[in-house]
């Protein structure tokens, strides 16, 4: 296992007016796009559930830059570590 400094990863609160998986995956990249400081093509992103309503669903949105993960990367790899 690894771990990412938080500096380097962005937290953000995020609600959306959808609540199925397939819609929010769907739509991700699009709500978080205001949201971000970097472009949403040079992000990674994650979110964890957490609440889900007749109105939309709460979520939890984790972004991180490309190149400081493949940075992270790199560093395991130069390690020997796959």
């Amino acid at each position: 296992a690894s771990g990412l400094e938080g500096k380097d990863v962005l937290v953000r609160y995020l609600h959306m007016p959808v609540t199925k998986e397939k819609d929010i995956q769907e739509a991700l990249e699009f709500q978080a796009e205001p949201i971000l400081p970097f472009p949403v093509e040079e992000a990674l992103l994650a979110y964890q559930l957490l609440d889900k309503t007749q109105e939309g669903s709460d979520l939890t949105l984790l972004a991180i830059r490309k190149e400081i993960l493949q940075s992270h990367l790199e560093q395991w790899k130069g390690a020997g570590i796959e």
